[in-house]
């Protein structure tokens, strides 16, 4: 089966970019993936990092439900995407996991 692996920075963005294309994906019979780089702590200014993370993870793993797609959780927190070899090593090991057709 073919598969394809959405991995975008931060949360929402899957939903707002590449959602429509992902389910039309799986209604095709792929296997769909979802990782955001960031855990979105910095995504509200009425909480503290940690619950914010912890309502967007909530939110990726409902979408990715919805969507049909097996999530992997983040990698960093927000203001951490960098191009480094740690998070290098953490994506490669996402991509060797989903072993994706297409990312």
């Amino acid at each position: 089966m073919p598969s394809v692996l959405a991995i975008f920075a931060h949360p929402d963005d899957i939903e707002f970019v590449a959602a429509g294309t992902l389910l039309k994906l799986a209604d095709r019979g792929w296997e769909v993936h979802y990782a955001n780089l960031a855990n979105g702590c910095c995504g509200s200014a009425d909480t503290d990092r940690e619950p914010t993370a912890n309502v967007r993870l909530q939110e990726s793993k409902a979408s990715a439900k919805l969507l049909g797609a097996l999530h992997y959780p983040p990698i960093c927190d927000d203001l951490g995407v960098f191009y480094n070899a740690p998070n290098l090593a953490r994506v490669a090991a996402l991509v060797r996991m989903a072993k994706p057709s297409i990312v």
